[in-house]
């Protein structure tokens, strides 16, 4: 990231104090293009292969519309041809686009199947169903669950009686709290 904001602050500076020399101003961008694609080929500073390339991809059609600026300059002199060189950079730029809109496009698609995949993984694992009890311990566990059904009908039984028999000191309220905390 650093390399690319140093990079944006030395095309710029050129760009605005040498805006009368121009062929000073290709020079220095075409130094800085060619630096650039060495860093990219050799450092590799994005995470993935495909984003390395495709900013390589991006360095090479700069670099190619900047021979086409070369074409256009004054240094070359009069040239029935800088009507087709203007056109072949306009449809290189169009270029360019289509093919970093393409490969936005193909990603989106592959995260949006990879997302779809991914939930329809999970779901089959969720579905399965395996046991591994044996027998001895799911009847226990049976044996413990009426116990647990039998001991809370037995708390019940035990709270009904002590609302219908309060204490005589004790408020509906007190008796009331008592019930709730049983339960």
């Amino acid at each position: 990231m650093p390399i690319t904001l140093a990079k944006w602050s030395i095309l710029s500076t050129t760009l605005v104090f040498l805006k009368d020399y121009p062929s000073f101003q290709l020079m220095i961008i075409q130094f800085i293009l060619f630096a650039s694609q060495v860093l990219i080929i050799i450092g590799k500073p994005l995470d993935s292969r495909l984003e390395n390339n495709i900013t390589l991809f991006n360095e090479l059609m700069t670099s190619l519309f900047l021979y086409g600026l070369f074409t256009l300059t004054d240094s070359m002199g009069r040239n029935e041809s800088k009507v087709e060189c203007g056109l072949a950079m306009l449809y290189l730029v169009f270029f360019t686009i289509s093919v970093n809109m393409f490969k936005v496009l193909v990603q989106l698609i592959l995260m949006i199947n990879f997302r779809i995949l991914f939930k329809k993984l999970t779901r089959k694992s969720k579905d399965k169903v395996i046991s591994h009890k044996p027998s001895e311990l799911i009847a226990t566990s049976n044996l413990s669950l009426i116990q647990k059904a039998h001991n809370k009908m037995a708390l019940r039984q035990l709270s009904t009686v002590s609302i219908m028999a309060p204490p005589d000191n004790a408020s509906f309220n007190a008796v009331f709290s008592m019930r709730q905390m049983q339960y």
